[in-house]
């Protein structure tokens, strides 16, 4: 209409003082794309996270990225193959390495001086006991133990069933058997053993 001036629109509250609106008009072109390609060029060059590199070294090179890893525990004969796919879908890890379980779990911790870190903590509420074993004290008692399964023959090869509640002593028989070598079954007790009529210990019967 001729004679009426033309009234720019407030701007809303909430886009504060220094915020564009739809209302302004547009920035150079030229300037807000050499924005925008050097905010995409930073985003790429930002360091991805270690979970997010670990995993793109492994879709690169698995073998490599495996044994690397492998790299990081004790062998008593370090591996030189990663995976065996020679009867898949049957897998074999490390297939050339041999180690001791036992030695990872517990030795080599006192070794490097962390024997008396708490390597095991009991806590029961059955009982209401708490007891914690260093990795000297664990180490200790699991080869005393297995010292006690050496001299009554057991070895590798052999094989172990462990029917024992979830008691200390029962991660100290399954560390001892992993020291020796046997194949070991754990079986969790629920209950103690019951006495028959001849006198003899048996494990309670299931219903």
């Amino acid at each position: 209409m001729v004679g009426r001036r033309y009234r720019r629109r407030p701007r809303p509250h909430c886009c504060g003082p220094h915020r564009r609106t739809h209302h302004d008009p547009p920035r150079n072109p030229a300037r807000s794309a050499a924005h925008h390609r050097r905010a995409g060029t930073h985003r790429r060059h930002q360091p991805a996270d270690p979970y997010t590199r670990a995993a793109a070294r492994a879709a690169e090179d698995p073998e490599g990225f495996w044994l690397e890893a492998a790299g990081l525990i004790d062998w008593t004969t370090p591996p030189t193959r990663a995976l065996d796919d020679s009867r898949a879908p049957i897998y074999r890890w490390f297939p050339d390495g041999e180690l001791n379980v036992c030695y990872n779990a517990l030795d080599r911790h006192v070794i490097a001086g962390r024997g008396d870190d708490a390597a095991l903590v009991y806590d029961s509420p059955v009982t209401d006991t708490v007891r914690t074993y260093t990795y000297a004290e664990l180490t200790e008692l699991t080869a005393r133990f297995a010292r006690v399964l050496a001299d009554r023959g057991v070895g590798k090869g052999d094989r172990v069933i462990i029917y024992m509640p979830m008691i200390p002593e029962a991660v100290i028989s399954m560390l001892a058997c992993a020291r020796l070598g046997p194949s070991t079954r754990s079986c969790s007790a629920a209950s103690p053993p019951t006495s028959s009529p001849s006198g003899s210990t048996t494990p309670p019967r299931r219903p």
